[in-house]
């Protein structure tokens, strides 16, 4: 184990380099091979299509999704660029989240790599993500929250190195952009900016008047979305529910395992695959929280400022996550879309965790 908290150097490639970069084509394949079947369309998925390719024929089209927010200008541009060239198809109905989610794991290589400096661990940190069931998953589905993959990668990284580094413009362009981007797939999604937020004030609290203006303007744009769906802002999910679910002591101990869910693959595996959620996985689910839970413990100890920041991060989660309890709905099939953003933070954690402590990290990761 290594005594030293000082930020690891950068690393010369190895044959855990040439293992991972093996792995990209097999990892595009796994996202491209039947994409049109699997899973199986369901009808949520169309309605954007079916959008696009009204406009492109020159017929009515709406703006609005059916819960009166705002589309995706970039999901539903994309799809009405392919509509414009191909005929339509259950492939091209999927192609654009598909794109998307690639893109955005070549942003999280070339941001990571810009943060620290180092090629082989922004490799292998990718690949890992790109493995994971969940990401896999929802790289697949043409839903608006499968955007949270790149969106989450936009603001992540440059907030960490717009933190370790204050004052580089293009930093606080993209986080600024990438929180947008969040609010504007879901609402829930600000829990990924919030929680930051939180461990950067924790962390450095003479930067506090910097980063409530960064997060200023990502609030502005949080209330201008939230106005334009103010005709869905339904209470009952705002607070009742939420308060509900904390007066039974069963459901407060599922929300506290949510996050094992989402990265332990469970809910890809039970959604998208008909597994059964038994009291078993719930306890890997738990145990994959506290995990995680104690590895933000230990990359506490880091010197590198983006490390605290996201370790901070990752112990002040819980909070807003039990606060969001009733939009994010734990109980239901499905709803662990909204917070798919939590993926890359979390591989991040991990090998940041693992980097730091263990000699021969490659192996490991």
């Amino acid at each position: 184990m290594s005594t030293s908290f000082e930020s690891p150097q950068p690393s010369p490639p190895t044959a855990w380099t040439w293992l991972a970069w093996l792995l990209v084509p097999v990892l595009l394949v796994l996202r491209l091979w039947a994409l049109d079947r699997l899973p199986g369309i369901n009808g949520d998925e169309t309605w954007l299509a079916l959008q696009a390719k009204q406009m492109v024929y020159g017929e009515a089209f709406s703006l609005r999704t059916p819960t009166h927010m705002f589309i995706n200008p970039l999901l539903f541009g994309t799809e009405a660029l392919l509509l414009a060239l191909f005929e339509p198809s259950g492939w091209l109905l999927r192609l654009p989240i598909a794109l998307w989610s690639l893109a955005g794991l070549l942003l999280f290589y070339v941001l990571h790599r810009r943060l620290w400096g180092d090629k082989t661990e922004a490799l292998l940190t990718t690949v890992l993500l790109a493995a994971m069931p969940l990401h896999l998953a929802y790289s697949r589905l043409a839903w608006d929250p499968g955007f949270l993959l790149f969106a989450i990668a936009l603001f992540w990284l440059p907030a960490l190195h717009w933190l370790r580094d204050s004052g580089h413009r293009l930093d606080l362009a993209l986080l600024i952009a990438g929180a947008v981007l969040l609010s504007w797939t879901h609402m829930t999604a600000s829990l990924a900016w919030l929680t930051l937020g939180l461990g950067a004030w924790w962390l450095r609290k003479r930067s506090l008047p910097q980063w409530f203006g960064a997060l200023g303007v990502a609030l502005a744009g949080l209330g201008v979305i939230a106005w334009l769906g103010k005709a869905h802002l339904d209470p009952y999910y705002l607070w009742q529910l939420p308060l509900e679910r904390l007066q039974q002591p069963f459901e407060t101990l599922r929300m506290m395992a949510a996050p094992g869910q989402m990265l332990s693959g469970v809910r890809a595996f039970s959604f998208l695959g008909g597994m059964a959620e038994t009291p078993v996985w719930w306890g890997v689910a738990t145990a994959v929280t506290l995990l995680w839970l104690g590895l933000a413990l230990l990359l506490r100890r880091s010197t590198d400022v983006a490390d605290k920041a996201q370790a901070l991060a990752w112990l002040w989660l819980p909070l807003p996550w039990w606060a969001a309890s009733g939009l994010l709905g734990q109980g239901d099939l499905g709803k662990e879309r909204y917070v798919v953003w939590l993926l890359p933070p979390a591989v991040l954690l991990l090998v940041r965790t693992i980097r730091l402590y263990i000699r021969q990290w490659q192996p490991l990761v």
